[in-house]
């Protein structure tokens, strides 16, 4: 049997195979119960932030761009000049047609007062023609200087300062977006689409502004899928303010 010093270690061995069951047990059962209890199911995408709206101004007829004033990354101002139109054509033109005009109207009082009622007809006709020249002329002078539309970013245009330039009509020479508000577009897996709907909570952050958190809801899933950095994901959009400007169309985050 051992003297009491052996007596007393196998007894305590016993107690701990006997304790050691129980805690065994003891976890089993709380591994059981705890594949009961409900857990959030999250989903790491990576996003892009992306203008609302974008705004796009064109040249207005063909001519010179005289000058651009701003750059791809500048913010600017509703009205504020980012560029021109070069005027001397418009103002040769312009001068032309005035010149034209008085002297169809001198041929309509000359043959008002020797009474040719048919010519002075025709001086009259080509009097009101050049009129209407002159009023679109005069026009395109008060829309020589180009101006932004709206408060935004310059997302693209001239990368370098041009002078007098040859632009055609309706080409666009500067695309301008507003910072505030902007979309999210967060690239969603195939094959976790199943598991998103339009209202759920979405928290994201952006590269370069540390641990600094946003949240939103999802507005709008896209139906179709698409090819992202070799990955074919569906797009979920998310709309954030963006008062204070610091996040920038084309910032990347998760």
């Amino acid at each position: 049997e051992g003297g009491w010093a052996q007596k007393t270690l196998h007894l305590i061995s016993s107690h701990q195979r006997k304790a050691a069951t129980w805690i065994g047990y003891a976890v089993a059962a709380g591994v059981l119960a705890g594949m009961f209890v409900p857990v959030p199911y999250r989903v790491t995408c990576d996003c892009i932030a992306e203008p609302v709206l974008r705004s796009y101004i064109a040249a207005p007829w063909d001519g010179l761009l005289e000058s651009t004033d701003v750059e791809p990354g500048v913010i600017v101002n509703a009205g504020q000049r980012i560029g021109a139109m070069d005027g001397r054509e418009i103002r040769i033109e312009k001068s032309a047609l005035v010149a034209e005009r008085e002297a169809a109207a001198r041929q309509y009082d000359t043959h008002l007062a020797n009474r040719e009622i048919a010519d002075a007809d025709r001086a009259r006709l080509e009097e009101a023609r050049l009129s209407n020249e002159l009023a679109l002329v005069q026009h395109r002078e008060s829309s020589l200087e180009i101006v932004s539309p709206v408060n935004g970013i310059v997302l693209s245009g001239s990368l370098d300062r041009r002078e007098n330039y040859p632009v055609a009509r309706g080409e666009t020479i500067y695309e301008i977006a507003p910072l505030s508000p902007l979309r999210i577009e967060i690239a969603v897996p195939d094959n976790e689409v199943m598991h998103l709907s339009v209202g759920q909570r979405v928290r994201f952050r952006f590269d370069g502004f540390g641990s600094e958190i946003h949240d939103a809801e999802i507005r709008l899933i896209r139906p179709d899928a698409t090819i992202r950095d070799d990955a074919n994901v569906f797009i979920a959009e998310v709309e954030i303010d963006n008062d204070d400007g610091l996040i920038r169309p084309g910032m990347e985050g998760k």
